[in-house]
């Protein structure tokens, strides 16, 4: 066929690089005035990336229509309907015919490799040999792109778990999800020859002419090997032989020789049995290609074990699910998500749990509710079995499909009630979940219905967990009385229970507070965040309040050391949301203006290593790789605020579509919230005083109260007038003498 474009002309244009034969490369391609020829169309075999600008990128099981191909292993290539073209190395695709070509169009894309690999198997294997399957149940097809269908009265009762009228063969090919490999032109190879010498097609609408000069094509990992060990085993079995002589009538032999200038006789003393080393090579390598070739028919063979799989027991929304190149979910279906989370992928045993299940059931609220996900694993648990079956394909179909789903429902239940508060945030449901239990699923499973009704009555009755509050003693502490006076109080001992503090309202907050602060970042659904985000706004308040509200110089610069010694506990005690805070407050412009006060600190030198980690750039980089670095067992109160950021951001860059989840979207967020909650449940242990907490708090709530930012500006000029001319008294008396 033909792609009738008008095309434009343009001359090759001549290319001054050289090659290492010290010969100048033409670079050729060019535009035609003719319509463009398709050639054939290629089914690529691997991935391929090119680092060239007119080179064509393409993934594994893309179908491509060649217009132009050259004896230097470079093919010229385009996408159907597309407008570029651009250079593809031969050796990673193959020729197709024209009816296999459309034959492999029509199905799912990350399927066609394995399409065309089965069309090979069958049409190599012999018609006296026995098929790779029982031919009752799997007939071999007769014509390349043309398989067995299936029964049209094969299809279940419900729409979510139709198969949608899938042929034996497409059925049978939705367990191949091998991941796809993934080849550059990063390996070092010999100098590239001159371009090809004949014009290059283009579309001439969108894509630039090609002059490219191109060098030897790539090839995949294995026939770069397999050409490098030839390669050096010819090289070697070639090269001609050093003379030996041993012994006193050869030496004179040879001397008889070089006397009679008998080179022929010389030549088959020193020179290797060509013919032989031929042979030996010819041998080796047929040898080695057998190996190769039983070997890839061994792995060929055992990636179609589809007979293992009928097609009643393989997923009905399979093809809902968009995944990457390591089989993770990119985005669903919501029927395809449930599917999924109930499958054997996401369970694969005891101790191998995919994270899958832990992300979906964070962030459920987002896409669904809590009624229709309960109903949904209740039609999971009590599915439909196929139409038609018999005795045999029913009992397997119980077996390797109804039963495990069942199970693992039980699992997903299990998971909801001990990991995700489905009794704190659902109690609606843990209401109607005891009756299913009793009267649907315990019928059918005793042991795994009885264990999760005994974990349920053991979460309802226990004792709720409550914030730790520190080590509580047995007898009220003896504390001096500060009467009120900051200084009065041990920087150590304020920054022990500012952490107990603080990690009490941190310990309180709930995966689904921070996703409800995606959507609005004030009101009841993230009181608890709120609490805890704006003790920070309340210290700093303090902070800045304490300095500037002390009349005499010396005693606010006593301040300001105070509250740095504070944050350096605080460092120390990994409450890194207090000490941004304080820090935050002491640099601030109404303290750090009182130059006369900075001069009378001795602190200042600590101050500035703090404020390293509160540099804003990078997304707060020194405070990620402060949280990064705290051991598992440490007890730690975060500083947040970039990761609220984070998913404010995470909520712009990904968006779901009419229909479509987009699960990698709730995956960033489970990750996140993670790395904000991870160092829940690890109480500090430092005793609680109830003086000092009660003292914090009265000084907390009092800066809710204060001034607007416009009096701490007011009184900071304030004191800088002051502070100038106390400066010229004494500068004054000075002069005079005193």
């Amino acid at each position: 066929m033909t792609i009738s474009k008008s095309i434009s002309t343009a001359p090759p244009r001549t290319s001054s690089a050289s090659h290492s034969g010290g010969q100048s490369s033409t670079e050729s391609p060019s535009v035609s005035a003719s319509p463009v020829t398709v050639i054939c169309s290629v089914l690529c075999l691997h991935d391929f990336t090119s680092d060239e600008e007119h080179g064509l990128s393409f993934r594994r099981n893309e179908i491509l229509e060649v217009v132009q191909k050259e004896d230097t292993g470079w093919w010229a290539a385009m996408r159907r309907k597309g407008t570029i073209v651009g250079w593809i190395p031969e050796a990673f695709v193959t020729p197709l015919t024209p009816a296999m070509a459309e034959h492999l169009r029509e199905i799912r894309e990350e399927l066609r490799v394995y399409e065309y690999q089965a069309e090979q198997l069958y049409n190599a294997v012999p018609p006296s040999k026995p098929s790779l399957q029982d031919p009752d149940l799997h007939p071999l097809p007769t014509t390349i792109g043309q398989r067995p269908s299936s029964p049209k009265h094969l299809s279940r009762t419900r729409s979510r778990d139709a198969l949608s009228g899938r042929s034996q063969g497409e059925v049978d090919r939705l367990l191949l999800k091998a991941p796809p490999r993934a080849y550059s032109r990063s390996k070092k190879l010999p100098p590239p020859p001159p371009s090809p010498t004949t014009p290059m097609p283009h579309p001439p609408a969108q894509s630039a002419p090609l002059y490219y000069n191109k060098p030897v094509p790539p090839l995949p990992q294995e026939l770069f090997e397999i050409r490098t060990r030839s390669a050096s085993l010819s090289s070697r079995s070639l090269r001609r032989r050093p003379l030996m002589v041993d012994d006193n009538t050869a030496l004179s032999r040879l001397s008889t020789l070089i006397e009679t200038k008998n080179t022929r006789e010389i030549d088959m003393l020193a020179n290797p049995d060509v013919t032989g080393s031929f042979q030996a090579l010819a041998k080796r390598s047929q040898a080695a290609r057998q190996r190769r070739q039983n070997e890839g028919r061994q792995r060929l063979l055992a990636s179609f074990q589809i007979s293992e799989k009928a097609w009643y027991i393989l997923p009905a929304h399979a093809d809902e699910l968009e995944l990457d190149a390591l089989g993770k979910v990119q985005s669903g279906s919501l029927l395809g998500l449930v599917e999924r989370l109930t499958s054997d992928i996401v369970f694969a045993g005891p101790d191998q749990l995919d994270p899958f299940a832990h992300i979906f059931l964070m962030t459920f609220r987002t896409f669904t509710t809590s009624e229709e996900l309960f109903d949904l694993l209740l039609d999971r648990f009590s599915m439909t079995r196929p139409d038609n079956l018999n005795e045999i394909e029913v009992a397997d179909w119980k077996r390797r499909s109804l039963v495990p789903t069942q199970r693992h429902v039980l699992d997903v239940f299990t998971l909801w009630l001990e990991n995700h508060r489905l009794l704190e945030d659902d109690p609606h449901i843990a209401q109607r979940l005891p009756d299913f239990i009793r009267h649907v699923a315990t019928p059918r499973l005793p042991t795994e219905g009885q264990t999760l009704l005994q974990n349920i009555e053991r979460l309802t009755f226990a004792d709720p967990i409550r914030p730790s509050m520190g080590i509580m003693p047995k007898k009220p502490l003896k504390t001096k009385d500060h009467k009120n006076d900051i200084l009065r109080i041990e920087p150590s001992v304020l920054a022990d229970q500012l952490t107990l503090y603080e990690y009490h309202l941190y310990d309180k907050i709930t995966p689904r507070e921070c996703l409800a602060y995606i959507r609005k970042q004030s009101g009841p659904d993230v009181e608890n965040l709120a609490a805890f985000c704006s003790t920070y706004d309340k210290l700093g308040t303090w902070v800045k309040s304490s300095i500037l509200n002390t009349q005499t110089l010396t005693k606010r610069a006593q301040v300001i050391d105070y509250w740095i010694k504070v944050a350096e506990r605080c460092r120390a005690n990994s409450n890194y949301a207090s000490m941004s805070s304080i820090i935050s407050a002491v640099s601030s412009v109404v303290i750090t203006r009182l130059t006369f006060t900075w001069t009378h600190t001795g602190r200042k030198a600590q101050l500035d290593a703090l404020l390293k980690h509160n540099e804003p750039s990078g997304g707060f980089a020194g405070y990620r790789s402060l949280l990064r670095h705290v051991e598992d067992v440490t007890t730690c109160v975060p500083f947040i605020t970039m990761y609220l950021s984070d998913l404010i951001r995470i909520r712009e860059q990904y968006r779901d579509e009419e229909k479509t989840i987009s699960f990698i979207q709730r995956q960033r967020w489970h990750d996140t919230i993670n790395s904000i909650l991870k160092f829940q449940h690890r109480p500090p242990q430092h005793i609680y005083d109830e003086y000092i907490n009660t003292f914090i708090r009265d000084r907390l709530q009092e800066a809710v109260l204060s001034p607007d930012d416009t009096w701490f500006w007011d009184r900071s000029q304030e004191i800088v007038r002051v502070e100038y001319a106390n400066a010229d008294v004494r500068k004054g008396l000075e002069q005079v003498g005193f």
